[in-house]
């Protein structure tokens, strides 16, 4: 078993990306947290009384995961 193979995952996957400008970019993408907060008041009004949980995937792709789980446990997502 080489080195590479006795890392985690994360370790053997984890790379920083150099940041670049909006320009060079060729496209933004903007995390609206009201619309994720409206969303989720629609959704719940339409199941009644019933559990609705809320999957935020880790921070994917660095959009701000603990501000989209914050944004829903504030509508009262609790799972």
């Amino acid at each position: 078993m080489n080195g590479a193979s006795k890392k985690s995952l994360s370790e053997r996957v984890a790379v920083k990306a150099a940041p670049i400008s909006e320009a060079a970019a060729g496209a933004i993408l903007t995390v609206d947290l009201g619309a994720i907060r409206e969303n989720y008041r629609r959704l719940k009004a339409r199941l009644g009384d019933v559990g609705c949980a809320g999957v935020v995937k880790a921070d994917g792709y660095g959009l701000g995961g603990a501000q989209v789980a914050a944004a829903l446990a504030a509508e009262g997502c609790a799972t």
